[in-house]
């Protein structure tokens, strides 16, 4: 796997010469090695990708995110094929018995929540940050009383206001939902590229989406997107200014904590992704790896 996102901004044309990708953009051109790249974000639904270029990016399990006339991510292109125990693994997700993917959606809820809780702690009171802790030791195995819901509602209100509702309309849901898509982008990459099966969750189960897993693994991500926009308020805005675009795209580079090693952010992907094949094998939750903040 490469280490570079690669943001493209404008009308561009992107094709594959000798091992590289060839961008070409207002009447000049580059290269860059496909072998240094994980991850392609394009921003103007009218760029051109060969198809040449494509082949050669799912080959080298490059991910490739384009946005809509809004800036939101709306399409993932990403390899079909990952290691070569596909198979194996797939029976192995198939097979988890509900008791333990009720345990990791707990871990995974409890993680997220103590992930808020470092957010409220950075930009609130000490006490306040106490509330959220609370709400991570009340959660139970599958969540069956649904503390993650009225958390995060108490959560986002104490981040953004008593008017604000998760899913409306407007700047802040709008960066929210943004700098989510980018994060789930590199997950679903990481997933595939480790063999397993992105339509196979956890917890989540909707027929219609392609990618319940990312949609689970997410969880403890959603923190790092949350303080960035917090800490920039007045700097979003509808459409989102491209600061702020470039800023939620490098979060994927950021330091964060996990497994009590220092890390980016896009590499504890994988270092939880392969956790998570660890869990599948041996059924011992002190296998999954977390992400947390860095201090």
């Amino acid at each position: 796997m490469g280490y570079r996102q690669i943001y493209i901004e404008g009308i561009a044309k992107l094709s594959y010469q000798d091992n590289n990708v060839k961008v070409f953009k207002e009447s000049e051109s580059f290269l860059l090695p496909l072998t240094d790249i994980d991850l392609i974000f394009i921003e103007n639904a009218q760029c051109i990708l060969t198809s040449r270029f494509i082949v050669e990016a799912s080959k080298r399990n490059i991910c490739i995110i384009i946005c809509d006339e809004k800036f939101i991510p709306c399409s993932i292109i990403y390899s079909m094929f990952g290691s070569s125990n596909q198979i194996e693994l797939l029976n192995t997700q198939l097979n988890l018995l509900p008791s333990k993917k009720n345990k990791l959606w707990e871990y995974l809820i409890r993680s997220k929540i103590l992930n808020h809780a470092y957010v409220i702690k950075q930009l609130f009171s000490s006490a306040l940050y106490l509330d959220f802790y609370n709400y991570a030791d009340s959660i139970k195995t599958g969540d069956k009383t649904y503390i993650e819901g009225s958390e995060a509602r108490y959560y986002f209100r104490v981040l953004f206001g008593n008017n604000f509702i998760r899913h409306n309309e407007d700047s802040i849901n709008l960066a929210l939902n943004y700098g989510y898509s980018i994060i789930n982008g590199a997950i679903v990459r990481t997933l595939a590229a480790a063999g397993l099966d992105t339509k196979i969750g956890i917890h989540h189960e909707n027929k219609k989406n392609p990618f319940n897993l990312a949609s689970d693994l997410i969880e403890p991500y959603r923190a790092f997107v949350d303080y960035y926009i917090a800490t920039n308020l007045d700097h979003i805005s509808n459409p989102l200014p491209k600061d702020i675009r470039m800023g939620l795209i490098n979060l994927l580079n950021s330091d964060v904590k996990i497994d009590n090693i220092k890390t980016t952010l896009i590499n504890s992907i994988k270092i939880m992704v392969y956790s998570y094949i660890k869990y599948l094998e041996s059924g011992n939750i002190n296998d999954i790896k977390l992400v947390d903040f860095y201090e």
